[in-house]
């Protein structure tokens, strides 16, 4: 039987992106991020958030899109990569897929998914 790993799915410009749920600590809404001079144009500044200074990537603008502001629609995803807290900014919905690591590009069924995340 092949493993199954949940992602979490989003979109940004039209385009769904997945990021595997063992590396999403959290999902927020966005309160305030305190810009920071001198640092990449996609960097958008820092939040702190239970404890922790995080920098906020803006996906649209590390992608080479327009930057557009923020709705209540937008959402900080904080990822854990290696040692590093990373909070990424999304706007839209996202959901939970569950794909098998032998056939990545088809996934089960929203409801299946969704049964498989809560266990």
């Amino acid at each position: 039987m092949p493993k199954l790993e949940p992602y979490i799915l989003f979109t940004v410009a039209d385009t769904t992106y997945g990021v595997l749920s063992d590396h999403i600590q959290q999902m927020e809404m966005i309160e305030q991020i305190t810009r920071v001079p001198n640092v990449p144009a996609f960097v958008d500044g820092i939040v702190y958030l239970r404890g922790k200074v995080l920098p906020v990537v803006n996906l649209r603008v590390r992608f080479g899109l327009e930057r557009i502001p923020y709705d209540l629609h937008a959402r900080l995803i904080v990822v854990q990569m290696g040692e590093r807290l990373v909070g990424m900014i999304r706007r839209g919905s996202s959901s939970v897929w569950t794909v098998s690591r032998s056939n990545p590009r088809r996934p089960l069924c929203r409801r299946q998914a969704t049964a498989l995340w809560r266990e």
